[in-house]
C-alpha cells in the first residue's frame, strides 16, 4: 500500500472551492426552516414553499 504524498501547503485552498462552500447557506450556519407545507394535518402530501 502507497504512503500518501505530504501536501506542501494544506491551507491553499482553490478559489472556486471557497466559493462553492460560502454559497451553501447550510455550511454558514444559516438553519433553513419551513422547506415544505401541507394543506391540512390530515393531507399526508408535501408541497414545497416558494423562496
Amino acid at each position: 500500500m502507497k504512503k500518501p504524498r505530504p501536501m506542501k501547503n494544506p491551507y491553499n485552498w482553490n478559489t472556486t472551492t471557497v466559493h462553492k462552500i460560502l454559497d451553501v447557506p447550510e455550511y454558514l450556519g444559516i438553519t433553513i426552516n419551513f422547506k415544505t407545507y401541507s394543506k391540512s394535518y390530515k393531507d399526508s402530501h408535501s408541497r414545497i414553499n416558494p423562496e
